[in-house]
């Protein structure tokens, strides 16, 4: 348990109100009132150890299994006295790293998005901030753990909350031992809505304690127990001890350091502090205003200005109902300790669970380990009885086979590799003395043995073909076919682990929005190294109304945290890969292109998200989901800017051409005027020169029917001398 949550005096009287350290020396916690919610606690308390007792059995055995811890220690010293080795081998503790580790090699991506147009900005933003979260709590890291308890024993754990240190980042996100976690035993919903209680118990230090609840100093001494190692504690939480011990035997040395009377070196002095996080029940009024979104389904609250008006004006209409608070308590058997409401406004308990499976008659957890349990035994003890078969052998003989003085001497040798005997005349040949080893009995055990190993996996679901381990002699497709039958066998988990991670997401949004709201700069990360700054919460004067607003506030927004589909199954996934480019490889180049970001997609190159993003960037297309984000929508308006100026540019150029050829036509139309007109003047003067010249056509036409002319060229006329003709 972390006692983040009141190690500052200002930690929930500024986010969320109720109890601070500093009232509660003003709240008497033995008053009847809060004795009767000590009682309370104590009862929920003693009813989950008992609804979780045998279970917890059950899964503390379980992980015995995981860490190679297989053999009862009466199981072993039969063993042992038989002269036979108890043989342990991992193959369970293989198959849940088999599951683990792909997990943590194909770990679930995840994304923010908005819930109207006007908040994609800041969904995108707050998805930034996000992923440094993340980063800053290795988010990647405590998931992969508690998924790790979910396959083990059936259930993991992680927390999300605030860390009140100022030095610190303030929201937190960390894995939870399941060993840690008690929930209503009357539970059976994934998501808890239907849980009244968790429980976290956690020993710690006397001095520790008191400095936490200073004003409690003495209640705390009263319950102290000296203790000498986690064991014991352990015992004392799960009840493994002897009934008449549990809960009183180990307060025998509540004061000392004695245990059956002998002296125990460094014990020290612990409390048991329980932190319970509980939901109350109280009447309220809930809003309803069909048409206003913002009221319909709210709980009134009558100090809230604008719900008062609301319901003043008869804007929205109260109903009476019930209502869910979650309250926090820290008590110890015997006295409380501090009780108040959650600081959270996202009103869930600060823990997500990751189911792997739940048994149908109580809802109580169990992994992948219990059903392959009775087969890991039988392999176990049959690879023990192989090994003592191969190792030893039977003597036969009659008593007259061997001298009766040497009888010890010759049966010793006879159970030794390279043993020597000294036999009788015809004790070999007559079949007096006779050596039988045990191969046939072994090799019978082997093909059980090899039985038992596969029903170690089929039992988990993972199938060894998922391992890479082939049996016989099989096609590739009956391997694929074996691969995807375990792929869908453990699909259930990975379902699981992906609605726990929606859960633990919506959370962390909402102490996001609540507690990260001082102006900071956000560190962002590129998947190729690069670094990008995004400023938060910054404020900014606005010019228009003179009033300071808020750049990139995160509390505004409202936004949702999805998560993406993703496949587990890595074999499967590359062979629908390697099956996908074979196709691609099929097709028409210009299809081909158009298809291969895809194909990168599921594959596990190294920055393959940076070699589809410059492949959709080649072949202008978008990723599937980033079709609203701002960075699409303002290439989109660019390339719409784009395409606006290539037209206006292919327009003008269409309009100078068709003014050119206008211009060419005209300026045609006045040539073919200017020759018109020439050609009028040109017959009106030749008009005139007629006039002039008639009186001497009769002249011209007899000169034009003279005799022919004489030439002195035969290449040129001798036109006649025209000069004395009258």
């Amino acid at each position: 348990m972390d006692i983040n949550l009141i190690q500052s005096k200002d930690a929930f009287s500024e986010h969320g109100g109720g109890i601070t350290l500093d009232s509660l020396t003003t709240h008497r916690y033995d008053a009847q009132p809060y004795r009767e919610h000590l009682a309370q606690f104590e009862a929920w308390w003693a009813e989950a150890l008992n609804g979780h007792a045998d279970n917890r059995a059950e899964m503390w055995k379980d992980h015995d299994y995981y860490d190679v811890e297989q053999w009862s220690p009466e199981d072993a010293k039969v063993l042992e006295d038989r002269g036979q080795a108890p043989l342990t081998f991992p193959i369970i503790t293989m198959m849940v790293d088999w599951v683990a580790g792909t997990e943590r090699r194909t770990r679930i991506d995840w994304d923010v998005l908005p819930r109207e147009d006007d908040d994609v900005k800041g969904a995108q933003v707050k998805k930034e901030v996000l992923k440094f979260v993340s980063d800053q709590n290795g988010a990647g890291w405590e998931r992969s753990r508690a998924f790790t308890d979910a396959a083990i024993v059936g259930v993991g754990w992680m927390e999300e909350y605030y860390r009140s240190d100022k030095f610190d980042f303030p929201v937190g996100l960390r894995h939870v031992d399941w060993k840690s976690m008690w929930w209503d035993p009357f539970s059976v919903r994934n998501d808890l809505k239907d849980c009244r209680y968790i429980h976290r118990p956690k020993w710690l230090d006397l001095d520790y304690a008191t400095a936490l609840f200073p004003d409690r100093e003495q209640a705390l001494r009263n319950q102290t127990v000296a203790m000498y190692g986690l064991e014991q504690e352990q015992m004392e939480l799960d009840g493994t001890m002897p009934q008449m011990f549990y809960g009183r035997g180990s307060r025998i040395i509540t004061h000392g350091s004695m245990i059956n009377g002998l002296a125990i070196q460094g014990a020290r002095q612990r409390v048991l502090v329980i932190e319970t996080w509980y939901r109350k029940i109280k009447p309220t009024k809930t809003m309803v205003a069909y048409g206003e979104d913002d009221y319909h389904g709210k709980t009134y609250d009558p100090e809230d200005r604008d719900m008062a008006e609301a319901v003043s004006t008869g804007v929205v209409s109260l109903v009476d109902s019930v209502a869910e608070e979650v309250w926090v308590a820290f008590w110890t058997p015997g006295a409380l300790l501090k009780v108040q409401k959650s600081p959270y406004k996202h009103g869930e308990f600060p823990f997500t669970a990751v189911w792997c499976k739940r048994r149908h008659r109580d809802g109580m957890p169990y992994g992948l380990v219990r059903p392959a349990r009775d087969a890991q035994d039988e392999y176990n003890k049959r690879r023990s009885k192989i090994l003592f078969d191969l190792s030893t052998q039977q003597v036969m003989y009659e008593s007259d086979a061997v001298d009766e003085d040497s009888e010890e001497t010759v049966l010793d040798e006879a159970h030794r590799s390279d043993g020597e005997m000294r036999l009788k005349p015809g004790a070999l040949s007559s079949g007096k003395f006779v050596i039988r080893t045990n191969e046939a009995k072994a090799n019978g055990q082997m093909e059980m043995l090899a039985e038992a190993k596969n029903n170690i996996f089929e039992a988990s679901g993972v199938t060894r073909e998922n391992t890479g381990q082939s049996v016989g002699d099989q096609s590739g497709r009956a391997i694929l076919a074996k691969q995807q039958q375990g792929a869908v066998t453990t699909a259930a988990l990975f379902d699981n682990y992906r609605q726990s991670i929606q859960i633990s997401g919506q959370k962390t949004v909402s102490l996001t929005e609540q507690f990260m709201t001082l102006p900071q700069v956000i560190r962002i990360s590129g998947p190729d190294g690069g670094l990008e700054w995004i400023k938060i919460n910054q404020p900014k004067l606005d010019p228009v109304t003179g009033e300071v607003v808020f750049e990139n506030d995160i509390a505004r927004q409202q936004a949702d945290f999805i998560v993406d589909q993703m496949d587990y199954r890595e074999t499967i996934r590359m062979a629908l890969a390697e099956s996908l480019f074979e196709l691609i490889g099929r097709l028409p180049g210009d299809v081909a292109v158009q298809l291969l970001d895809i194909a990168i997609d599921i594959t596990d190159l190294p920055n393959k998200n940076e070699l589809a993003a410059r492949i959709r960037k080649i072949n202008g297309q978008v990723a599937l989901g980033k079709e609203n984000s701002p960075e699409v929508k303002q290439a989109e308006e660019q390339k719409a800017k784009e395409a606006a100026r290539q037209q206006g540019l292919q327009d003008a150029s269409l309009n100078a051409e068709v003014n050119l050829k206008m211009a060419r036509a005209g300026e045609a139309a006045a040539r073919a005027r200017q020759i018109t007109v020439a050609g009028k003047r040109d017959a009106i003067d030749t008009a005139s020169i007629l006039s002039r010249v008639l009186p001497l056509a009769p002249a011209a036409d007899r000169l034009f029917h003279g005799p022919a002319v004489q030439t002195t060229d035969a290449h040129k006329p001798q036109l006649p001398d025209m000069s004395e003709t009258p």
